[in-house]
């Protein structure tokens, strides 16, 4: 199954660029640029690049870029993963809900694979944690002092169900 086939008219994904993550970069909400560099201590720009050398991917909606997304290994936590998402504030209403519908989609195809999605949430970012809440995660855990800048975050996390991966066979 692949997401790409349920995409609505208009959109399309395809492997991010150094282009898609300016055009994004540039447009981000500024609570979510906040967290990132919060969270990386680094700006948002290396993050991007950084993104688009291990695989993201990117969603156009009439053409234009309006969100990079990946997904990154625990290397600590063999079955662990951190799934994450910046999106243009350009981004419409009506392809605001494309995406969060595009994302609970996603979040299920990555857990097909991965037992354990993992996510720390800038507390600062209320609609970041509303819809982590809204794709099944769980508040896990409140950090008072996280990432580079040691600010308060808070970890949400998502298991899968089943006590297995998935047959190759059904991907």
């Amino acid at each position: 199954m692949s997401l790409a086939r349920h995409l609505p008219d208009g959109c399309a994904l395809h492997r991010a660029t150094a282009a898609d993550a300016f055009h994004v970069g540039v447009r981000m909400r500024p609570v979510d640029r906040d967290e990132i560099e919060a969270l990386e201590g680094r700006i948002v720009r290396e993050f991007l690049a950084e993104a688009v050398a291990h695989g993201a991917r990117t969603l156009t909606i009439r053409g234009e870029p309006v969100l990079l997304y990946g997904i990154a290994a625990c290397e600590e936590l063999p079955g662990h993963a951190t799934p994450w998402l910046v999106t243009a504030a350009t981004i419409g209403h009506d392809e605001l809900m494309t995406v969060m519908w595009m994302s609970r989609l996603q979040i299920e195809l990555w857990q097909r694979h991965t037992p354990v999605l993992e996510v720390p949430c800038d507390s600062r970012n209320a609609f970041h944690r509303e819809w982590l809440e809204w794709l099944g995660f769980k508040h896990r855990d409140h950090l008072a002092a996280f990432g580079a800048a040691g600010l308060p975050f808070d970890l949400y996390v998502r298991r899968r169900l089943d006590r297995g991966p998935i047959p190759n066979r059904l991907h």
